[in-house]
């Protein structure tokens, strides 16, 4: 072989090379890096805040470098209609992808309504979880005045005080209705126990089947 065609084929082989690290090289910058995205939920929930969550939620969703979504979590609950917002998002970006509750100090309330949508729940040893119900204050009995017309009953008050505890026991209900839909077989106590209210540490928790395991995000 001689001196040109020697290199003739050097000069093909280094090429070759070249053309296969630039083509890694625009691989790597054109495929997404998995990764795992962490959407934060701290603080009483209530509508305002739940914009920023759902925002945070379908990003997301919509990003296919994101593999798998971690809800961490630290709050007491808040407003009914904010949580149910919140839990049937994490229900649609679960339809997507994995989703994961890690409770820091305390997922009680409407922030563990929120949590059972995930896929699997995380809480440290020393964190709170539970609290299933609702809180709500009673309505003022409509006071009688001469000078003061309403077109019904209940128009001050909002209804009687029968029907705001009925109402109550409606999204205590609901709540509680959520629990068993998401967690269903993983539960250790029945609905009766839960419907109580308590607050229970995350070790008190996994063994009665509110969280999957005592660990981290980690």
């Amino acid at each position: 072989m001689n001196r040109q065609k020697v290199l003739r084929v050097s000069l093909t082989i280094a090429g070759l090379l070249l053309a296969l690290v630039i083509g890694c090289l625009v691989a790597r910058s054109l495929i997404p890096t998995p990764r795992i995205a962490v959407i934060r939920i701290e603080g009483d929930i209530w509508g305002s805040y739940t914009a920023y969550v759902r925002q945070a939620m379908d990003e997301a969703a919509k990003d296919p470098a994101v593999r798998a979504v971690v809800l961490e979590i630290s709050s007491p609950g808040g407003e009914v209609t904010a949580s149910e917002d919140l839990y049937f998002e994490v229900l649609r970006l679960r339809d997507s992808k994995p989703v994961v509750a890690a409770v820091n100090e305390i997922a009680a309330s409407g922030a563990y309504y929120i949590a059972s949508a995930a896929d699997q729940i995380y809480a440290k040893p020393g964190s709170m979880v539970g609290n299933i119900g609702v809180i709500s204050i009673l309505p003022e009995p409509d006071l009688v005045d001469e000078m003061l017309f309403t077109t019904g009953p209940f128009k001050l008050s909002g209804g009687s005080q029968v029907e705001a505890i009925r109402q109550m026991e409606v999204l205590k209900e609901t709540f509680l209705m959520a629990i068993l839909a998401q967690r269903e077989d993983r539960l250790k106590v029945g609905p009766e126990i839960l419907s109580r209210g308590e607050i229970y540490l995350g070790l008190q928790g996994e063994q009665i089947g509110l969280i999957d395991q005592v660990g981290s995000k980690g």
